[in-house]
């Protein structure tokens, strides 16, 4: 009797799964930039993404005409954060989710699926952690995303004028 290869074994213990791997891109208003990934520090095109506790939750979508407003964890050792909250940096930041398959992130490949958010507000501040509300960009002003565009070369009958 074989036994399974180390790595099957090494991937049946662990406590996340990580066929899917999501990378974090945090633009605040004075222009610096965080990159962040849960557990584990990794390069992705050229780009290190710190490896930090963290929880994106939230971002599921519904058959109504709801909204989701998803909610970011960050971890907040000792209040290093804490200072960018209270001066309202983070707020009406950039959020960028990037989301790809770990054999990808290994071979630096593939195109990640994007999903882009700005950070609404602070919803809870502690000295262990920040969490953010996050909303997407057709949520900012108000705006109505039209069902179905009738333009060229789909609608021939349709002229500019």
């Amino acid at each position: 009797m074989s036994l399974p290869p180390t790595d099957h074994q090494w991937d049946a213990v662990k406590l996340t799964g990580d066929g899917k791997v999501d990378l974090f891109e945090i633009v605040c208003l004075d222009g610096m930039k965080f990159f962040l990934k849960n557990s584990d520090t990794v390069t992705y095109n050229s780009v290190t993404y710190e490896g930090v506790a963290l929880q994106f939750g939230g971002s599921r979508r519904t058959s109504k005409e709801e909204t989701p407003r998803p909610s970011l964890t960050l971890v907040n050792p000792e209040g290093v954060l804490s200072q960018y909250v209270l001066d309202e940096l983070f707020d009406f930041g950039k959020v960028v989710r990037r989301q790809l398959l770990r054999t990808e992130l290994d071979g630096d490949t593939g195109a990640p699926y994007e999903e882009k958010y700005f950070i609404s507000r602070a919803t809870s501040l502690t000295k262990r952690s920040v969490t953010f509300e996050l909303r997407g960009y057709s949520d900012r002003f108000n705006a109505n995303i039209p069902a179905r565009m009738y333009i060229l070369p789909d609608f021939p009958m349709v002229s500019l004028q």
